[in-house]
């Protein structure tokens, strides 16, 4: 008998060792993935404060099929996967009812899960704090059976996490009510104003009556000509949606190269030297990333000029022997259109534009070319 037993012991002995190793293997897994997810919420992070949503999303959506491949999709970390991908599906795209999802299993997993302060914008708590209110049962309600049973997680979306190493849940008080959806739907909207200042030149065709007096022809040739001057915009702008910005412009523009048309060594006239316009705009940003390509038109009154050469006349000057240049005044009523980039850098807004100015009923077609910088507030 005791030669029988042996075998049996020894073979004990070796599917336990092989118990123990193939359990010590799958920790080892199971840490791999928590380190893998770690980094991949760190990284999703930074992209979330870039506002590259679209990464962001991309990163919590691997980084969720990493957690469910090893098992970790029921830990109390995926209940922050949730509450994040549900503020990144709202303030990025817009999907309330997939962010409502999220924060429904988010709750479901971890019923006193609160988000961090200030990561969350006005809409994206209210949102939460919402839901979490109709997730819980009345306080009248005994606990029992009747209990409402949680949502299904078929009906929500790829489930990611994202928190950053050793970042903890504290709660957040907000407001009962839901913010009106598109605002404050990204953390540059959260700056609701804007202050810029761009300056820059260009150049277009006009048919206007000229600035001098006592000249013939009295009108602007036509033909293209460069401005000859140099134009600073100072605008203020207010964000009304996530997208959208609504904003009063003024335009300072010196204008150079006019030449005085002289009757006499002292009676002399001369073209204007300065313009001023102001325009209200629209403008809609195409991207909630640092990179924001947008258009812009716009509606407003004053004067823009143009210098001309006037060909065929070279007696100006107080000398009388210079080639006459003269400035047209185009307006004063002007419509612009434009497309531009922009890139934000913390509060900053580096833009770059080409915008057509047209005025009339004095006709004037001129394009600025601008650099600029805005200020979010």
């Amino acid at each position: 008998m005791l030669g029988t037993r042996r075998p049996r012991s020894g073979l004990v002995l070796v599917v336990l060792a092989i118990a123990a190793s193939l359990g010590a293997a799958s920790a080892a897994r199971a840490q791999d993935a928590a380190a893998q997810i770690v980094e991949l919420d760190r990284e999703a992070l930074v992209a979330y404060d870039d506002l590259d949503f679209a990464k962001a999303r991309s990163l919590l959506e691997r980084a969720v099929a990493v957690a469910e491949k090893a098992g970790l999709g029921e830990q109390a970390g995926a209940a922050e996967t949730h509450l994040y991908l549900g503020m990144v599906l709202l303030e990025g795209f817009m999907l309330r009812d997939d962010a409502v999802a999220q924060f429904q299993i988010a709750l479901e997993i971890q019923p006193e899960i609160v988000p961090p302060p200030g990561l969350f914008n006005p809409e994206t708590t209210a949102l939460f704090r919402v839901t979490r209110k109709a997730a819980s049962p009345p306080r009248a309600e005994a606990p029992g059976p009747t209990a409402p049973a949680p949502r299904p997680r078929a009906q929500a979306e790829p489930r990611p996490r994202t928190r950053a190493p050793g970042q903890k849940a504290t709660r957040v008080d907000v407001d009962e009510e839901v913010a009106p959806a598109g605002l404050g739907a990204s953390r540059r909207r959260e700056r609701s104003f804007m202050v810029a200042l761009a300056v820059g030149s260009g150049g277009g065709t006009a048919t206007g009556h000229l600035d001098m007096q006592g000249v013939s022809p009295s009108t602007a040739p036509g033909g293209f000509a460069r401005s000859e001057a140099v134009h600073a915009v100072l605008g203020l702008g207010y964000f009304w949606s996530r997208s959208s910005l609504l904003s009063i412009e003024g335009r300072l523009q010196l204008v150079t190269g006019a030449t005085p048309h002289c009757q006499t060594a002292t009676l002399c006239s001369s073209g204007a030297e300065s313009a001023f316009a102001a325009l209200a705009k629209a403008t809609h940003f195409f991207t909630d990333g640092n990179a924001q390509p947008f258009l812009t038109a716009g509606l407003g009154g004053g004067a823009i000029r143009q210098r001309v050469k006037l060909n065929g006349l070279p007696d100006c000057g107080r000398t009388g022997d210079q080639q006459c240049y003269d400035a047209v005044s185009g307006g004063p009523i002007f419509a612009a259109a434009g497309a531009g980039f922009a890139y934000q850098a913390g509060p900053l807004l580096l833009q770059a534009a080409a915008t057509a100015n047209v005025g009339f009923p004095s006709f004037m077609l001129n394009v600025d070319l601008t650099l600029g910088v805005g200020l979010l507030l």
